[in-house]
């Protein structure tokens, strides 16, 4: 019987001392390290949408209904409209057209027995003719390629002290290729290079062949 206690009391620290190890893995990160708002951002985490074509967070439907900035759109004498009024022109084959006013926007014109014949609002877009763009998800934003997201970045990250001037005209990399541009930001681990278009240019230390650009 004491020998049974025994093995209980072994088996209790064992499974103890598994509790508290467990414990400590699952202590969250330490809290305490410095950080500085993110300069790209300003703090907030997130970025106007600059994907090709987003206005608003939507762009232009990629279906053929009929849009304002599509087509030609002409001003037309026609009996029971104001001549203010915009109109499409669809020209058949046997030349005989037909025209459809900006009324009609978000609606597809197709031929059908040698005529063009309004089938309806766009399925794709509903007749609105914008969809919401695929790189914003229809937010207008997008994270943040500094910070991603989080807001912050390390203490130790430094910005470029003078944004505009070239800290680098060339950063050669170790495949051979050449990066234009002047340094925004630089950590232990990255450079962020502004291109010429404006674009931010995110490179891993460990691509770098020229160590001068590590350097703050």
């Amino acid at each position: 019987m004491k020998i049974i206690r025994t093995v209980c009391a072994l088996l209790f620290a064992v499974a103890a001392g598994v509790f508290a190890a467990s414990s400590a893995i699952a202590d969250p990160v330490d809290s305490t390290v410095a950080t500085n708002p993110c300069p790209r951002c300003g703090g907030t985490g997130v970025l106007k949408c600059t994907a090709n074509g987003c206005k608003d967070g939507k762009r232009d439907c990629p279906g053929p209904c009929l849009k304002i900035n599509h087509g030609v759109w002409q001003h037309m004498d026609v009996k029971g409209h104001s001549s203010d009024e915009l109109w499409q022109k669809f020209t058949p084959p046997n030349g005989q057209w037909h025209a459809w006013t900006t009324a009609h926007l978000g609606e597809v014109i197709e031929l059908h027995d040698g005529q063009y014949v309004d089938v309806g609002k766009c399925k794709i877009c509903g007749g609105t003719t914008h969809v919401p763009c695929e790189i914003c998800k229809g937010t207008a934003q997008v994270p943040c390629p500094i910070c991603h997201g989080t807001k912050v970045v390390s203490a130790s990250s430094s910005p470029d002290p003078t944004p505009g001037t070239p800290s680098i005209a060339d950063i050669i990399l170790k495949n051979g290729s050449t990066v234009s541009g002047h340094i925004v930001l630089r950590n232990d681990a990255y450079i962020v290079v502004k291109m010429a278009n404006g674009k931010l240019n995110k490179i891993p230390l460990e691509e770098l062949a020229d160590s001068s650009a590590t350097k703050k």
